[in-house]
């Protein structure tokens, strides 16, 4: 008798059978996908996440400006055919940036890392590896290219540093990763671990023409989120409020002849001042005015000035194209005439950022500024007579700072009276003159940039509670020479109270001493 086959047995080999080949169908398909996704070389360029200070006694950091680097780096990408994704983190949460890196899955990631913002950086760099550690994660920016050997050697969700300008380097790594060739020998500019060891490619040469660097992404922005700064939001231009108005930042020029003591402007860019054309910088301007409507603009160069013919043809430019901006630069008092500042503000300039730094010509030269208290006055006065405003950048704590360069530089505010003051402590920053001074007065190590700490302040010689009483002295006397009493009284109520003879010195301009009233003395130049 035949032996007949269980009931549905043939069905069930058939069925595994089936199983079986669409298991392995599945797993080529998605290979499939993987190699096409990494063919595409999907690149994610991020601005990490704000971490703040305050808890370390620093004021919060709110940065009102586009994050420019990861936009020009995106738009030389996709230039080159890569698929690219920039990102502003700035204001999310740390669930809401591992979420969007998920979703683009990125093959390579580069992440913005100034020294203010180190370990938001690194922390992201963390998240990514924990999403795959297989994702290519580059570094650069000003604090990763200063301490490039340190973030290699201690943060291991690091692979790559880029150092100094980015967009030719990230161009090249990524066509090479694109290729299969993970070999990173001969790239100029960048560091790396290989083999146990921290390898250096040496620097490359800076970008000669910059009008050939495509305009950053804007497109990946979200330009509606950019205002400008509160001290300056109830300003009115053409019947309308500056914080009102879409805001945009550009950058004209990199770098800065200049090296002052305490910036590290001419260590990242080199002293040599590169600039775009005065044809090239007004494309863009319209291009943002007319595509997607900004109407102020914040030119974020170091001394945006420096060429005064092309500044000239720059705001010739806007007024000949007709584009009705307003418009903010900083640049250095030297660097500005009253014929340029009549045109700057026939053109839409309303305000000019000047480094000023001290009232001391001791100081001044002590940090290489390479300016002289009557420039300032004077470069202020031609300001005024202009009606144009005015914002001037200064510091209390610099080298050999003391109750007299304090004292002249009350006295220089009084003189100059400027629409608005940006007074800050001095802070030391990576591979500045600063800091090899601060390291051999036993301030600081370069180990300090393990910690979460923010940059610190100067103080071998003058405490912290020094520092705090003078800014509020020089602030104070600020308030007074504007007839700011509402700032006076609000920092009255809300910091630390001016002694009754530091008020009566801002007031009246004279001393309490032992011998009575004494007038204080004048600096030095006026």
């Amino acid at each position: 008798m035949g032996h007949n086959p269980p009931v549905g047995s043939g069905i069930f080999h058939i069925s595994l059978f089936d199983k079986i080949f669409k298991r392995w169908r599945n797993r080529f398909i998605q290979g499939a996908i993987f190699q096409e996704l990494g063919n595409k070389m999907r690149v994610m360029l991020l601005n990490p996440p704000y971490i703040s200070t305050s808890k370390y006694g620093k004021p919060p950091l709110f940065a009102m400006a586009i994050p420019l680097g990861i936009g020009y780096i995106g738009a030389v990408l996709k230039k080159g055919g890569f698929d690219v994704r920039v990102k502003d983190m700035y204001f999310m949460s740390w669930k809401e940036c591992e979420g969007a890196i998920r979703e683009y899955g990125p093959s390579i990631v580069g992440i913005s890392c100034l020294t203010e913002q180190r370990m938001s950086a690194f922390k992201l760099a963390d998240i990514v590896k924990k999403i795959d550690k297989d994702i290519m994660v580059v570094v650069g920016g000003h604090h990763a290219s200063y301490m490039y050997r340190q973030v290699l050697e201690k943060y291991e969700s690091v692979d790559i540093v880029v150092i100094g300008e980015g967009e030719e380097t990230m161009i090249e790594i990524v066509s090479r990763l694109k290729k299969k060739n993970h070999k990173l020998d001969g790239i100029k500019g960048i560091a790396y671990r290989k083999g146990g060891k921290i390898i250096f490619n040496g620097c490359r040469e800076p970008i000669k023409d910059l009008d050939t660097v495509p305009f950053p992404l804007y497109d990946e922005y979200d330009l509606d989120v950019y205002r400008e700064h509160e001290n300056f939001k109830n300003i009115t231009i053409g019947g309308k409020k500056i914080k009102d108005m879409k805001s945009a930042t550009i950058i004209t020029s990199r770098g800065c002849p200049f090296k002052c003591q305490f910036c590290s402007s001419s260590v990242f860019w080199g002293r040599r001042w590169r600039f775009r054309s005065a044809e090239n910088v007004l494309d863009e301007i319209e291009l943002l005015n007319k595509r997607y409507k900004v109407t102020h603009f914040n030119i974020e160069d170091d001394a945006f000035t420096i060429d005064k013919k092309r500044t000239k043809e720059i705001c010739e430019g806007m007024i000949k194209r007709r584009l009705k901006v307003a418009w903010t630069c900083t640049t250095r008092i030297t660097s500005l005439s009253s014929d340029l500042v009549k045109i700057m503000k026939d053109s839409g300039c309303y305000l000019v950022a000047v480094g000023v730094e001290s009232g001391s010509q001791k100081i001044l030269d002590s940090i290489h500024k390479s300016l002289s208290v009557k420039d300032i006055i004077s470069g202020f006065e031609m300001l005024r007579k202009a009606k144009m405003m005015s914002t001037a950048l200064l510091m209390v704590g610099n080298p050999g700072e003391d109750e007299g360069t304090v004292n002249e530089t009350v006295d220089l505010i009084k003189k100059i009276r400027p629409f608005r003051l940006g007074l800050s402590i001095t802070m030391v920053f990576p591979e500045t003159e600063l800091y090899q001074i601060a390291k051999k007065k036993g301030l600081l190590r370069d180990d300090y940039w393990l910690s979460e700490l923010p940059p610190p302040y100067y103080t071998p010689e003058n405490s912290i509670k020094q520092l705090k009483k003078w800014w509020n002295k020089i602030f104070y006397a600020w308030c007074i020479s504007r007839g700011e009493y509402g700032l006076l009284l609000k920092r009255l109520v809300n910091s630390e109270i001016i002694s009754a003879r530091d008020f009566i010195e801002v007031v009246t301009g004279y001393k309490i001493s032992r011998r009575g009233f004494e007038k204080v003395p004048k600096m030095v130049g006026a």
